[in-house]
């Protein structure tokens, strides 16, 4: 259990030093925050981090090296926080999420950030990797109805995924904008 709780630390702090892409983002208005202020500026580069009881990736047919990532009990909140120096943070509504994430130039619909996907167990059995799935994300959407959010993934560089779907859980999904 502690084994599994390290690696679970370390891949989160070699997610956030993997997050590399960044894209101008409107501001996104706070639902709650431990700064002063009630927005993010737009020239702040921004991580975002979701969590999920459980998750699926399933292949999508026809798209060859494409899967959804379906994130189940995620609730309505996103967590964001900034680098330094200006280390703010706080909750964004889902929706508010969604909407920044098709406007201005470089949007994340342009210039899709890359993630890390952390998750306790795999297909039911405890999570022995030591090395995190690192994926390009796109195409968010939000079934609130259901408390589910969906991705569009693609592993990073030469990482392959499954032609089976898999079950994942205590998910834990950075990325960054």
């Amino acid at each position: 259990m502690l084994k599994n709780s390290l690696y679970s630390i370390i891949a989160i702090l070699l997610g956030l030093f993997c997050l590399t892409t960044y894209a101008d983002i409107p501001q996104v208005q706070a639902a709650q925050t431990n700064t002063s202020q009630s927005t993010i500026p737009t020239d702040a580069n921004l991580l975002f981090l979701q969590t999920a009881s459980s998750a699926t990736i399933d292949p999508i047919k026809g798209r060859n090296g494409y899967y959804y990532l379906l994130l189940i009990n995620t609730g309505p909140y996103i967590t964001y926080f900034t680098k330094r120096p200006l280390r703010a943070n706080g909750l964004a509504s889902i929706n508010q999420f969604l909407k920044a994430w098709n406007l201005g130039s470089n949007n994340l619909n342009v210039n899709p950030p890359n993630g890390v996907i952390i998750a306790s167990t795999i297909n039911g059995q405890p999570n022995t990797s030591e090395t995190p799935l690192l994926v390009i994300l796109s195409n968010p959407a939000y079934i609130a109805s259901r408390n589910i959010m969906r991705y569009v993934i693609k592993p990073l560089g030469s990482q392959d995924l499954f032609s089976d779907p898999i079950s994942l859980g205590n998910l834990t999904l950075v990325f960054g904008a």
